[in-house]
């Protein structure tokens, strides 16, 4: 009996210290590309917002996803970021609640230009990075969050003024 106390106290303990932090140079090499300011961002998935009110959507979906979890690996999709402009088109998954012009022939996220306003920020407890961008499009308001992790991953939150919110999931890497 005591050994299998002595185990399941080595597997919490284990379990509670497998944060990993990230090393000197993966700081360091996210910092250099932040500093250089030329980098970009490619989802491998998006996360709309539950549908509300839509049924048979999920046969619509590319294969490998569902309404929670839209599968963009062999979708083009990107944000870079050009030093203070910014490149974005993305496929977006969810409900428009304004109409943004009739015979639009893209429903996606697309945007060139200079952000209205762009902040950043580093948490040095959760390490990452954060940039937040005000975009203005001709229609449409969006507040998207950048958050990129040293280890590559990030995340992307876009907030708009005439759509569901969504979330895209990939990797970032610098551009040469």
């Amino acid at each position: 009996m005591k050994q299998i106390l002595y185990i399941f106290v080595i597997v919490i303990l284990y379990s509670c210290s497998s944060t990993k932090l990230a090393t000197e140079k993966e700081l360091s090499d996210l910092n250099s590309t932040l500093d250089k300011g030329y980098f970009m961002f490619e989802a491998n998935s998006a996360n709309p917002v539950a549908f509300a009110n839509v049924r048979g959507i999920e046969n619509l979906l590319p294969p490998g996803s569902n309404t929670a979890s839209i599968n963009l690996v062999n979708n083009p999709n990107y944000l870079r970021v050009r030093n203070d402009s910014l490149y974005i088109s993305l496929p977006y998954f969810g409900e428009q609640q304004l109409s943004i012009g009739y015979n639009s022939s893209n429903s996606g996220i697309q945007f060139e230009g200079i952000p209205k306003k762009s902040t950043s920020k580093f948490n040095k407890k959760k390490q990452k990075q954060e940039l937040v961008f005000d975009v203005r499009t001709e229609g449409e308001s969006l507040k998207m969050v950048l958050t990129l992790f040293p280890n590559r991953s990030a995340k992307l939150d876009v907030n708009s003024s005439h759509r569901t919110s969504i979330f895209y999931y990939g990797k970032w890497k610098p551009i040469e």
